[in-house]
């Protein structure tokens, strides 16, 4: 009995089950959607081996300050896993559901810019202001305005449809050129140049699919 293929020889009943497969792994409501188990693994394997580098570089240095071996790899230890369950919720969190804390992320995040530079709050290493310290942590605010800057500027550009105006695209300059004034006086050149490269992300598409969700299809279910 012969069965109906198409012009690469795959019969349309593999099609039909590689298909459900599909929409079912990129539902928007499961947690693995876009999972790359390779990138992740890859992820945690490097940052074990981080681990393993700070503790050997580390040792000898505590050994003779009288201080714990495992300090420095255990506080390395602990920020991994809190980078673990971040990447946990925001993997189970539909990523549609983050634009609507991104101004909130972005109005903490630029307090946190101008913290850093009040004398008393932000620390000063090897000349720069970048760091505030929380419970013998350091928080680099920096660091954080780069994710600011692309949800902020995707939650912008999401409004406008895909077809920004004078107006969005002013406001969008706005958004980079804030934080990165802020970065600069740290001061902290390299992340100040960086924040302007960051900008397409946070309005990467084409003009019918735009920042948080694909407009594309309500735009194709209203024709």
């Amino acid at each position: 009995m012969s069965t109906t293929t198409d012009w690469y020889g795959q019969d349309q009943a593999s099609r039909a089950m590689r298909a459900q497969v599909r929409n079912r792994w990129m539902a928007p409501k499961n947690p693995t959607r876009h999972l790359d188990p390779v990138l992740v693994s890859c992820a945690l394997l490097l940052s074990a081996i981080g681990i393993v580098s700070v503790f050997s570089a580390t040792q000898a240095r505590q050994a003779l300050r009288g201080a714990p071996a495992y300090e420095f790899a255990t506080r390395q230890g602990l920020s991994l896993g809190l980078a673990i369950v971040a990447m946990v919720v925001f993997t189970v969190v539909d990523y549609r559901h983050i634009r609507k804390f991104a101004w909130v992320f972005y109005a903490v995040t630029i307090v946190l810019l101008g913290l850093v530079l009040v004398p008393g709050i932000g620390s000063v290493v090897n000349g720069a202001q970048r760091w505030i310290e929380v419970g013998g942590f350091q928080i680099q605010p920096s660091e954080l305005a780069k994710l600011a800057v692309i949800l902020a500027l995707a939650a912008l550009f999401h409004r406008a449809d895909g077809q920004p105006g004078p107006l969005t695209i002013l406001a969008g300059l706005g958004i980079v050129a804030l934080p990165m004034v802020l970065i600069f006086l740290e001061p902290d050149l390299g992340t100040a140049c960086q924040l302007p490269a960051l900008g397409p992300s946070g309005c990467a598409g084409d003009r019918d699919r735009c920042s948080f969700g694909d407009r594309s299809g309500r735009r194709r279910s209203r024709q």
